[in-house]
């Protein structure tokens, strides 16, 4: 009888700490200019659009719930609207990585893609089982990248899955390096060579 193994994904609020450090910073600041200038309404747009940015931010950091299951010789991803079942044959290699390396593989792979519909989609297939949002997408333009990927809990908190037909999933289970190891241990179990 095979052991069923379940991971579930991570929840970073990556984009709603980006905002909580940054909103702050600004309405302090247009508070001081409005106290100097006698002229408020800085302070009312920074207020909105804090307010506003960070309701997105939290929608965009609730994102969707992935589960991975291994089930003997096959791993199961189900993102909730898309399921796919891959079997250990098809497994090249699976490895944690962090988030910049994340977005660099990805990078590496989507800008030799003259099309930039084609580039999306194929952006959108690496991670379409990533529940984390990794910077590829962000509405901070790059602002808050930086701290995000500092952040401890984003180190190797992704997991890179290979497969021999050259397609490629970014995983984000809560316990990456425990995944890894029960992929790898379902891989040597399938070929005990």
């Amino acid at each position: 009888m095979t052991r069923v193994h379940v991971y579930r994904t991570r929840r970073i609020w990556s984009n709603l700490v980006a905002w909580a450090w940054s909103v702050p910073l600004v309405v302090l600041a247009t508070l001081v200019l409005a106290l100097r200038t006698e002229i408020f309404w800085p302070l009312w747009a920074a207020l909105a659009i804090g307010s506003i940015g960070g309701v997105i931010a939290f929608i965009r950091d609730l994102g969707r719930r992935c589960t991975y299951r291994i089930d003997g010789p096959t791993l199961h991803l189900d993102n909730g609207r898309d399921q796919r079942q891959v079997e250990a044959r098809e497994i090249m290699d699976v490895s944690p990585l962090d988030r910049r390396a994340g977005r660099d593989y990805i990078l590496q792979h989507v800008n030799t893609i003259p099309d930039r519909k084609a580039a999306s989609a194929r952006v959108d297939e690496y991670l379409r089982y990533c529940s984390v949002d990794i910077g590829m997408r962000s509405l901070s333009m790059g602002i808050g990248r930086r701290m995000i990927d500092r952040m401890p809990k984003s180190r190797y908190d992704l997991v890179l899955l290979r497969l021999f037909n050259g397609q490629a999933y970014l995983l984000s289970p809560a316990h990456s390096q425990d995944m890894a190891d029960g992929v790898g241990r379902m891989l040597r179990h399938a070929d005990p060579e």
